[in-house]
């Protein structure tokens, strides 16, 4: 076999140095900033360099070295590297306290990843017929070769000789190929290592290159280089073959295989499979403690899709903040298998819909127990009012969320997307628990935070004397200057403006009905606000129904008009939560789009995602709450409306 890189070194060397000179240098794995970033990051980064240079290996393979080894014997050495690294990385983040061992393909896993990129790149780029078979198993190109066999010593000279020159001429244009073959192979090779050091460095240093533009830059000047190279530069010559578009593409698909085998784990299954933490979880030099309101493990719920995107649900579930609520109590007090998402069938919690968006997502779902809306870091001794009787809650719904973010940004490394969100008591927690994910866990993520059925309404009262007993305060972001404030200056709208204004890439949102009601529904947790100890009252809980409405509306618009980035959808009706019903395929009542349209806007930022409001708001729909016999004010049964005056 003619073997272009013993025959011409310098040639390949000024092809390389041509395409690949001005790309960007890669950080050392010794400076301040990997010294700060998380065990987990570190350790992906490090596999992602090993798998860069193996890239670049196994791409060249099928076109150097000693023509009589395979591919495989030539990748030997390369795979030992490859392997040796993966078990220092591990090594490495198992000793700063996290396991990465979990996070990422296996050594293994990923020389096979990058071998089968290898071989789709070298088919790819092959232009002559039985080149890549060549370069597989050692054997040149044969395709000039003339059956002789039987030989030809009885044909005449002249013939001979005719014969010989055209067999010369064919050899040589078969030369020619395969030098031409030969840069490309090498380029694309080169341009591999290169857009996989890119992420790796990337990851490294993502809370300086927030945006992804560093990133993106990186790859832009790879893949221009690479098409420059490929159809004006040194592998111009080719006859045939991929165009440097398609050179790119197909470079990228290798790249991109094995980048996902890196950042999400293949050990988490595709079904929905609970995870149930140890009692202490170390996490950024704290130990956390999931726990339930009444003292019972707390479990989540996790599932690989197939796409580098990760849902993050809160789940909802009342709240309780003094003895006679907590004691009742209004809130749901444990967890386990009967919170499995995979009993669900309908709305988005049906991932088996072709219309669903988040059906080949990543996911992770938080359920709730601690009657603190996933805020709260105390443990309470709730006296009652003559103080004969007090009932404990352990309120550590943030601490339990902690536990579901550790384990998420250890198996879902580097998402290219994140949705946030929850419904009720889920959607405060929605709002809450993506500041950290946003700010810590996934710094270069695009997010999507949508609030279901939390508006926020509440007292004056409340405010100040009920919701401090969780211990919010010392989980408000305190790298946001305006919410590093007392809770007490603060409304729900000011905690969805001022987040969507300290990241303006990101966007916000919150759905509602018009009258969120029911005993759990808006309506009635701030029935409740209102009467406070007066159980009798609570039960009527659509008598502030009107006086709800209002304010919510006041909040929503209050953030529309300050923050760009955020917009509300208000449907008719008094339905509480929208996430695991139906209707967010079909409703359009009062002229308003569909949920899941509404949904795919904010995905995309396309113009389609508006601020919505039904033009008929007041209208029941089927299955709406609505007030025991005998009727009253402002549910007209008989019209099977609500009426508010305006």
């Amino acid at each position: 076999m003619f073997h272009v890189r013993l025959r011409f070194p310098a040639l390949f060397a000024a092809s390389v140095l041509a395409a690949f000179c001005s790309a960007p240098a890669q950080a050392g794995s010794d400076d301040h900033s990997e010294r700060d970033a998380y065990p987990t990051d570190v350790c992906v980064a490090h596999k992602l360099r090993a798998a860069a240079d193996y890239c670049r290996e196994a791409v060249w393979a099928w076109d150097r070295g000693d023509p009589s080894q395979s591919v495989d014997r030539r990748l030997a050495k390369a795979r030992k590297r490859l392997a040796s690294t993966w078990v220092k990385a591990e090594a490495k983040s198992l000793a700063a306290g996290v396991s990465c061992e979990e996070t990422t393909a296996t050594s293994a896993e990923m020389i096979s990843v990058l071998d089968a990129g290898a071989e789709d790149l070298a088919t790819a780029i092959a232009t002559s017929e039985g080149a890549v078979q060549g370069r597989g198993n050692g054997h040149g190109h044969d395709k000039c070769d003339k059956d002789d066999k039987h030989g030809s010593f009885d044909k005449r000279d002249k013939d001979k000789e005719d014969e010989h020159s055209e067999n010369a001429r064919c050899v040589d244009a078969g030369k020619a190929e395969r030098v031409c073959e030969s840069r490309r192979n090498m380029l694309a090779a080169q341009a591999c290592r290169h857009l996989l050091n890119a992420e790796s460095t990337h990851l490294r240093h993502r809370d300086q290159d927030r945006d992804r533009s560093q990133l993106d830059w990186s790859v832009s000047r790879v893949n221009a280089h690479l098409a420059k190279q490929w159809e004006t530069g040194a592998a111009k010559s080719c006859e045939g073959g991929p165009t440097g578009a398609e050179a790119v593409e197909a470079v990228g698909a290798a790249a991109d295989d094995a980048l996902y085998a890196a950042l999400v784990s293949p050990r988490v299954s595709t079904e929905w499979t609970m995870i149930t933490p140890n009692a202490e979880v170390p996490y950024q030099g704290e130990t956390l403690e999931p726990i339930c309101s009444k003292g019972t493990p707390w479990v989540f719920f996790v599932k690989r899709g197939s796409v580098n995107k990760t849902l993050m649900y809160y789940q909802g579930g009342g709240a309780c903040w003094d003895y006679t609520s907590c004691s009742l109590p209004t809130h749901k007090t444990s967890t386990g298998p009967g919170d499995n998402p995979a009993a669900a069938s309908t709305g988005f919690a049906d991932l088996s819909n072709p219309e669903n968006p988040f059906r080949d997502w990543n996911a992770v779902f938080v359920p709730y127990c601690t009657g603190d809306v996933h805020w709260g870091d105390a443990v309470v001794d709730h006296e009652s009012a003559n103080g004969n009787q007090s009932v404990t809650i352990h309120h550590k719904g943030y601490v339990n969320a902690q536990v579901a973010e550790k384990w998420a940004r250890e198996h879902f490394v580097n998402p290219d997307a994140v949705f946030v969100t929850g419904s009720s008591a889920g959607a405060y927690g929605a709002i809450v628990n993506s500041l950290p994910l946003e700010e810590h866990a996934w710094p270069s993520s695009h997010f999507d935070v949508l609030g279901d059925a939390g508006n926020g309404v509440i007292t004056r009262d409340f405010l100040e004397n009920d919701i401090s007993k969780w211990g919010v305060e010392q989980n408000l972001p305190d790298w946001i200057p305006a919410l590093n404030v007392p809770l007490t200056e603060l409304t729900a709208a000011d905690l969805w403006t001022e987040s969507a204004l300290f990241y303006p890439r990101n966007r916000f949102g919150n759905y509602s009905t018009a009258f969120d009601g029911g005993q759990g529904g808006q309506t009635g947790f701030y029935n409740v606000m209102l009467n406070p100890g007066n159980v009798v009252q609570w039960f009527f809980w659509w008598r502030p129904t009107c006086e709800w409405n209002s304010i919510m509306r006041s909040l929503v618009q209050d953030s529309a008009s300050n923050a760009p980035n955020y917009r509300y959808y208000i449907g008719s009706g008094s339905r509480h939560t929208m996430w695991g019903n139906d209707k967010v395929y079909t409703d359009t009542t009062g002229g308003v789009p569909t949920i899941v349209s509404w949904i795919d806007a904010m995905l995309d930022g396309t113009p389609a995602w508006t601020n919505v409001e039904s033009s008929d708001p007041g209208l029941l729909l089927p299955g709406d709450p609505q007030p025991s016999a005998p009727p009253e004010e402002p549910y007209d049964l008989d019209a099977g409306r609500i009426l508010c005056e305006d």
